[in-house]
């Protein structure tokens, strides 16, 4: 019993660590495009197929894959700013960690110092 719970605690610190890893600010040097083609996508229900919001490549077209993330992303940084998009980033972040434990059964993290 002690065990158990001894994991457990040990399991939630990693949790905690991990969220503010993940909380750190984003370092995409395209962060600002992201957010106007997140804007785009909320206000105008345009999707970024072209470049039209810098100089270089104008009107250059291209599939974009990240086009849930910018429309996740902009609601958070409207919102909250910066401090929104870092907690959207850590709880996105966490999120899939969740996901990918649940579906491998694995709930024991080992960690590697």
């Amino acid at each position: 019993m002690k065990n158990q719970s001894f994991n457990r605690l040990v399991f939630f610190l990693v949790l905690i660590g991990l969220f503010f890893l993940f909380f750190l600010p984003p370092t995409d040097p395209d962060l600002g495009w992201h957010l106007r083609c997140g804007q785009s996508l909320w206000q105008q229900q345009k999707l970024c197929h072209q470049n039209s919001f810098s100089v270089l490549m104008e009107n250059y077209s291209w599939p974009d894959a990240r086009l849930f993330y910018q429309g996740f992303i902009f609601p958070f940084y409207k919102n909250l700013n910066l401090f929104g998009l870092s907690l959207a980033n850590s709880l996105l972040l966490l999120g899939a960690l969740f996901i990918w434990l649940g579906l491998t059964g694995q709930w024991k993290v080992k960690i590697a110092i």
